[in-house]
Formats: C-alpha cells, sequence, structure tokens
C-alpha cells in the first residue's frame, strides 16, 4: 500500500513545489496592490530563455559544467521574467492602463514570444528537443538522504534542487513580508497606496520593484517545470497553473505566505475535477529526457 503511494506523493510535493514558487512570485505582486494575469505568458518566456540558455551552451563546449548550467538556466529565466514584469509596470503603472487587460495581453505576448524565441534559437527537424546534461543537473538528488532512509528518504528527500530552493524562497518572502520594514511598506503600498504615499513610501517605485521580482520568481517555476517534468510536465500547462496560482492566492482571506503555499497542495485537484487540466499552452519546445 505504502509503495503504491509514494509515487503519488513525489509526484504531488513537486508539482506542488513549483506552483508554490510561481504562487509567490504572485503573491509579492499581490501585495503591492497589483494583479498580474500575465504570469502564464511571463512563465513561458522564463521557461524557453533558460532552456535556449543551456541548450546553446551544452551544444558549444564539449564538458559543460553543472554550475554554470544553474547559473545560465536560472539567471536567464529570472532576468527575462524581470522584463516581463517591467514590460507589465510600465503599462499599469506608469500608464495606468487596465491591470486586467495588460495581463491578458502579456500572457499572449509572452506565449508568442517563447514560442518565436524557441523556433529561431532552437533548431529541431523532429520537434523533440533533449537536453540531458541540464536535466541530471536539475533533477540530481542528496547523496545520502535520499536513499538511506527509506520511506523518508523516498518521500522528502527524493527531489532536485529546485523543489528545497522553492521551500527556502517561501520562508525568505515569509520573514521578508512580516519582519522587515521594506515588505511592511510593501503591504502598506498595496492596502492604501494613499497613506503610504502620505508616509514618504514611493508607490511607484515598490510596484516597479514587486512586479519585477515576483515575474522573476514565476520565471524560476517555468525553468523548474521545464528542466525537472518529463512526457506531459514537459509541456508545461502554464494555464493549468495559472489557474492554480490565481485561486490559491487570492481565494484566502489572509493571503499570507503559508497559506498560499498549502492551497498549491489543495488547488490541482479542485482544478482537475473542473476540467482546467486539459488547456494547456506550450512554448514550442517538447524535452524528453528518456534514454
Amino acid at each position: 500500500m505504502i509503495e503504491n503511494l509514494i509515487p503519488w506523493l513525489q509526484q504531488g510535493f513537486k508539482f506542488a513545489a513549483f506552483l508554490a514558487l510561481a504562487a509567490l512570485g504572485e503573491l509579492l505582486i499581490e501585495k503591492s496592490g497589483s494583479l498580474n494575469l500575465g504570469t502564464p505568458g511571463t512563465m513561458c518566456v522564463g521557461a524557453a530563455t533558460g532552456f535556449i540558455s543551456v541548450y546553446r551552451y551544452v551544444a558549444a563546449v564539449e564538458e559543460p559544467n553543472a554550475f554554470v548550467l544553474i547559473v545560465l538556466a536560472l539567471g536567464v529565466s529570472f532576468l527575462s521574467a524581470m522584463l516581463m514584469g517591467a514590460l507589465y509596470s510600465f503599462f499599469t503603472v506608469t500608464l495606468r492602463i487596465n491591470q486586467n487587460v495588460i495581463g491578458l495581453i502579456i500572457t499572449i505576448f509572452g506565449v508568442g514570444l517563447a514560442k518565436f524565441l524557441s523556433d529561431y534559437f532552437v533548431k529541431s527537424t523532429s520537434g523533440n528537443v533533449r537536453c540531458d546534461e541540464a536535466h541530471r543537473v536539475f533533477t540530481a538528488k542528496i547523496p545520502f538522504l535520499s536513499e538511506e532512509l527509506g520511506v523518508v528518504s523516498k518521500v522528502l528527500f527524493n527531489y532536485g534542487f529546485m523543489f528545497y530552493l522553492s521551500i527556502a524562497l517561501a520562508v525568505v518572502v515569509a520573514l521578508f513580508l512580516n519582519r522587515t520594514r521594506t515588505g511592511l511598506n510593501l503591504r502598506a503600498v498595496g492596502e492604501n497606496p494613499a497613506t503610504a504615499d502620505a508616509a514618504g513610501i514611493s508607490v511607484t517605485r515598490y510596484r516597479y520593484l514587486a512586479a519585477c521580482i515576483g515575474s522573476g520568481l514565476v520565471g524560476l517555476a517555468g525553468i523548474f517545470c521545464t528542466m525537472v517534468g518529463q512526457h506531459r510536465d514537459s509541456h508545461c500547462y502554464f494555464f493549468f497553473v495559472f489557474c492554480c496560482v490565481t485561486v490559491a492566492v487570492c481565494k484566502g482571506p489572509s493571503g499570507d505566505v503559508a497559506g498560499t503555499v498549502f492551497d498549491c497542495l489543495d488547488e490541482p485537484s479542485i482544478l482537475v475535477d473542473m476540467g482546467f487540466f486539459d488547456f494547456q499552452v506550450h512554448f514550442g519546445i517538447d524535452i524528453n529526457v528518456d534514454p
């Protein structure tokens, strides 16, 4: 019974960590008083650019360095997603255009941009692209803990570093929002921008930074799904993830980090029952990591 349950738990925890990382980014944006519906497009851009960077690096060198692969994938994904956040902020904060409209435009634009970049920089006649070196780095297990503790190892320590990075970032974001002056200022900007402005807090600056950094985390979620996923996972169900993230962040009355993370464990089953799982937005690269 337990052996049959373990694979389900592993996939559930991995997918929840992926969702939580995207939700943390959206949470930062919403704490500043904005609602970014461009999450799927941002995730597509982060996934595509991160994969392209490691794919071209692996093709250019004989012996790829694992550290360089990680830095390239995470750095390029984060920066490209930040640019999407800056674009969103320019239209919504500076030009004051409707957030919902711009968010949907960002989604459409991001998906199309990711598809264009994928087709231009990754040449494949079969439509199936492999990057096994990057996949091995991102799915490498902790040497001792992943093997010697039986069921505990299989359930808690059988993941790549991105899983634990997501947990660590959740703790960091929680401490930032609740224990730092900057985090409290950010919450003040979102809850009452007029009062925050009267207190000398730059509402524009905080909203720009929140959108850029939050979008960067969303981009990391995209590369997380791309590098760790296999088979159907590699298609990155960004529309499905967007629904999960939006519901998880918006539905709770508290809107805290812990609630967001645990809601990510709950929302996939609800949305699957509602039929959202059939909706996918594929950015143009199907990663096959099987031998």
